[in-house]
Formats: C-alpha cells, structure tokens, sequence
C-alpha cells in the first residue's frame, strides 16, 4: 500500500466539492490544507478549534468515504491546528501540535504513570455539564458515582437516545474519579472498542493480558453503547464475566446505551439482569430552556456573547439532540468569524438555512388536547385532572402520544401541559400506545382517526 498523494487530496476535494451539497463543505473543504500522510493515515491541518470541532462533527464523515470509495481502503484522518490555512495553499506545512484522536491504544499523557485511563474529555465535566428538568436524575446519579465510586449505584446504567450528553456524563464521572485520586485506573470506551480489542487479542492469543487489563488493573470500567453488544455471545460472555469480577472486587462499573436494558434485542437475559443489580436513569431531550442555557455556555466558552433572540430562535428550530445544537451553534460562530459579522437574529436565519428545521409544528398541545376529548366524549379538564378511570386514561395517553409525535415539545414540556404530570408518565403514554398500536390493528385505527379527526396525518402516527 501507498500513501495519499496530495493530488489524491486534491481529486476528493474536487468530488465532495461537485456531488456534496454545499452546506457541508462550503467554506470549510476550503480551510483544510493537506500536510502529510502514510499508508494508512492521512494528516490534515485547520485553523481553529471552532473550525475543527465542526469540521470532525459534520465534514470528516464525508472526507472518510470518498477516500475510501476512491482508494478503496480505510484512512484515519488527523487533525492539526494551524493559524493561517489557506485557500490556495500548496506547500506542505511546517508540523505542529497534533489534535489528539481518539484511539482505544492511546493513553492520556496527562495521567500519572500509574494509571490506566484514556481518551477521557477533559473539557466534559459535571461543572461544563448544563442541568435540566430531562437529566436532572441522571446528573445527580453520576455526580453520587463520581464522588464515592462503587458506594452508591454499581452498576449505574444511563440510558436516552442520541446527542443527549450520556457520553459526557460518562467522561464527567471519569473526570471526577481522577480528580478526588489520581492514582485511580479508569478504563472508557465504547463497547465497540471492548468487542475489536477482545477479537485482537483472540487473534494473536492474548487474552490472558486481556482479561488482566479488564479485571484486575481496573478500578472503574466506563462503557459507551453496550448496545453494540447485541448478538455478539462471545463478546457477552466476556463482558459478563468482566462484570462479575469487577463488582464481586467492590470496583465501579457504568455503562450507556440508547435504550432501556430489556428493549435492547439480542442481549442476554444475565447481563439484563446484572444491570439491574444497580440504578437505571434516563436522559431525556432539554425542554426550550434548557437548550438555551445549553447554546450560552458554549457560546461563553468561546468568548463569545450570544444574543438572546438567537439563542431562543436556535433553541426552538433546532433538534432536541444536543450534538445537533451544538453543531448549529459552531456553524453560525465560524460564520460569524470567517465574515466579520455581527450575530444577529437575520444574520443568524440566513446563516443557518438548511441547518435548522425553521417551520411551525403541525399543531398544538392545546389543539391536540381539545381535539381528543371530543373524540372520545370528555372533557379537556378531566383529561387534565386526577381522575384515572379507563374512560379518561387512554384519551389521556393518546394526547400525550400525539403531543410528542406532532408539536415538538419535550417529555418535561408535555407533562406540564397535562396537570403537572411528572415527564416519566408520559414516557409511559407514549410507549403504551405505541405497543398497543402495534400489536391491535382495531386500536391503531382509532388513533389513525382520531389524527384525522384533529387534522394531523393520519401516516405519521
């Protein structure tokens, strides 16, 4: 094998450039400069943090794929930071301080030698971490773990969909563990990482030294996506056993996953069960308020003041992912930088068009609420009310279920609307009508018609 030639770089520059549409590369593909690479790993230079993050989060996924479909190999890119990167750069640059990239065998030189943690953030603390109504459970679980390690909750399972900040919760418990002792062994990766490793060290017989690591020089194991582990048995199995001697040794374990331990398929009934021996705490999407308070951190962070109008305008379209609304939030900074301009609600509109989602949902809680209860013959106080009567629960539980399909609104948001309810009952709505539907074609009807019947397509339910 070969290393990228720069003229490889440059034809992948010029096919992202014709096929890709221009929101993902412009002007970012022209504040990439080519520095060096080897057969395996291609060397890229940027000029700031801001551009980088943003570039690592949006562009290098598109970067990785045409080389891979024009070389048909795997590269791993890396990132530098370099003040000045030009357009018309040619000339290979000087090297410089390389961005650190995630890798399972990397092990952070920040760490005393006695120590085994890595690829730990150190910018995804408890401090750095914004608290709303949708993680305030799953903060305060992680904060217990991080200050008394294997004493609270062992194992802590957290558990919510995409870009909620489980990861940097996981990376805040590890944060914290090192700060009170810095002699503490924290092993963090993903539970992908787990699978390649054991399967390399079946390859070249080294399991002996695998289990070691896991086992015996671990005091708290921390592990992303343990979904990944579905149908993988052999995998399982030693992860179970990994399980066994690290809680049977009094030593921490937490893991993540994008949903709750019994829906995840394919995963033993052992390990189930085992992450039940500890604590389970949902993370759900920030509520509006939440999201702002989320956008003018990271805005301070940068030093930079964010309006109000435009943080509210981002929180509102943006996805309730939080990595989404990060993303949203570099994109206008660097714009912002690159052209000289004032942040300003239009420049804000203009500047993240095609980013943000800019349309009014299709209906109302209230409207949804009201069209409901003439559905089913009751009344919206009812709905709203104590009562739990069968005749009132499910117009109840359809409303929130449609509530959470059509407007929009958070988990926290929608209880609100319904009396106060507690975010956790309409999680239970939603699930049970949603089961319900799938498993009685007559249910599924009626709530198709009572869609209908309010004005909401009758598809999407």
């Amino acid at each position: 094998m070969t290393a990228l030639a720069r003229s490889d770089w440059d034809e992948v520059c010029a096919r992202v450039r014709r096929e890709e549409d221009p929101f993902f590369h412009d002007p970012w593909l022209d504040r990439i400069a080519f520095v060096t690479s080897d057969e395996s790993n291609v060397v890229l230079a940027t000029p700031n943090r801001l551009y980088l993050e943003f570039i690592q989060e949006n562009l290098d996924p598109i970067l990785n794929r045409y080389l891979r479909d024009m070389t048909h190999r795997d590269w791993h890119i890396a990132y530098q930071l370099r003040e000045m990167v030009r357009p018309d750069s040619k000339a290979d640059l000087p090297a410089v301080e390389p961005v650190p990239v995630a890798s399972p065998d990397n092990t952070s030189t920040a760490a005393p030698a006695s120590s085994y943690h890595f690829r730990l953030n150190p910018g995804q603390t408890f401090h750095s971490f914004i608290v709303g109504s949708g993680n305030s459970f799953a903060s305060a679980a992680c904060q217990a773990v991080g200050d008394n390690p294997a004493n609270n909750y062992n194992p802590l399972f957290i558990f919510g969909g995409v870009g909620l900040g489980k990861t940097h919760l996981l990376n805040a418990i590890g944060n914290r563990i090192i700060e009170r002792d810095r002699r503490a062994r924290i092993v963090y990766l993903s539970a992908e990482d787990f699978t390649n490793e054991m399967i390399n060290a079946l390859r070249f017989k080294r399991m002996e030294e695998f289990r070691e690591k896991y086992r015996r020089r671990c005091d708290a194991l921390l592990v992303d996506d343990i979904q990944f582990l579905a149908g993988r048995l052999r995998t399982q199995e030693e992860f179970f056993h990994t399980f066994n001697a690290l809680h049977g040794s009094g030593r921490q374990i937490v893991v993540t996953a994008d949903r709750y331990p019994k829906d995840i398929k394919g995963l033993e009934e052992r390990l189930r069960s085992r992450f039940d021996w500890g604590l389970v705490a949902d993370v759900q999407p920030p509520d509006t308020e939440t999201k702002v308070a989320i956008l003018r951190k990271k805005a301070d962070d940068e030093g930079i003041e964010l309006p109000q109008d435009v943080a509210f305008f981002i929180a509102r379209y943006a996805t309730n992912n939080i990595r989404g609304l990060e993303g949203a939030l570099k994109r206008l900074l660097a714009m912002s930088s690159l052209q000289a301009a004032p942040i300003t609600l239009e420049f804000s509109r203009r500047c993240l068009e095609g980013y943000l989602q800019v349309e009014e949902p299709t209906a109302s809680c209230e409207s949804i609420t009201s069209g409901v209860a003439k559905f089913f013959n009751v009344k919206v106080a009812e709905m709203k009310g104590p009562r739990r009567t069968r005749q009132i629960v499910t117009p109840r539980q359809i409303a929130m279920f449609l509530a959470r399909k059509h407007t929009g609104l958070s988990l926290p948001e929608i209880g609100k609307r319904f009396g106060g309810r507690d975010h956790t009952t309409v999680i239970h709505a939603v699930r049970k009508i949603d089961r319900q539907m799938k498993e009685d074609q007559a249910f599924r009807t009626k709530v198709q018609l009572v869609a209908r019947s309010i004005g909401l397509a009758a598809d999407a339910t």
